[in-house]
């Protein structure tokens, strides 16, 4: 039986129409563009150039993620994936692990821009997190996502992201399954995107939020360090080649 909760309508992304999304970020966020003339300016040889290098990005935060991961679903089963998405989050190019990961991460940027541009606010060395598969981002909650803000020149000109299924995030049951969870809410909680590094620090009360949720916490604790540091793999290959 659905049941219909009350308010959970906010934490709901639907596609969204880039020109509409671009105009109301116009007095909170000043955002790259380009311009058709641009786009037709570009030779073929230059686009096979460019998409080969972040191609080769996503290969490079794979290789990352699975040498400073602890867990065996990283490092052995590949339950994970990356995205680099334009500045309003329509993905460029994904990593060639598991490709379902990816599916929604332009749901959960798109949702991000609407909410939080505003407050707490989007900026350079920010990352944000969420489990919430109805926000976007993933299939279910045990898939976490990971996703920065890439500005050049003050702009925010992409955004690069991270997924990966986590083992246990809380819940009644064993790695947050319950075949007889009555609600979402008996499984791991949905989250919607937090700010987790601010200015490039880790924000300590919000990582220990978050690994406090499950009672297999070491599990949760060997993948915090992961997370950041693979994100950071793919911004300064991405800011090369900004022109």
């Amino acid at each position: 039986m659905t049941m219909l909760i009350l308010g959970s309508e906010v934490f709901s992304s639907r596609p969204a129409d880039p020109e509409e999304l671009r105009r109301s970020l116009l007095s909170i966020l000043d955002v790259h563009s380009v311009t058709q003339e641009q786009v037709d300016m570009l030779d073929p040889l230059t686009y096979e150039v460019i998409r080969h290098r972040l191609w080769s990005v996503t290969d490079e935060m794979g290789e990352a993620l699975k040498r400073m991961s602890g867990s065996p679903i990283v490092t052995d089963a590949n339950d994970f994936d990356f995205a680099i998405s334009d500045e309003l989050g329509e993905e460029v190019q994904v990593g060639l692990y598991n490709t379902m990961l990816v599916g929604a991460v332009d749901l959960a940027i798109y949702w991000t821009l609407r909410n939080r541009a505003a407050n707490p606010g989007i900026a350079e060395g920010d990352m944000f997190l969420t489990n919430d598969p109805w926000v976007g981002g993933g299939l279910h909650q045990n898939d976490v996502m990971v996703y920065q803000p890439v500005f050049h020149d003050g702009k925010l000109f992409a955004w690069t992201s991270a997924i990966c299924h986590e083992p246990d995030l809380g819940g009644v049951g064993l790695g947050s399954f319950s075949p007889a969870a009555q609600d979402v809410f008996s499984e791991s909680l949905p989250t919607p995107p937090v700010k987790v590094v601010r200015d490039f620090q880790l924000q300590r009360d919000v990582s220990d939020l978050w690994i406090r949720r499950s009672p297999r916490q070491h599990r949760s604790r060997r993948d915090r360090p992961a997370k950041p540091g693979r994100r950071s793999s793919g911004v300064r290959p991405d800011a090369q080649h900004v022109g």
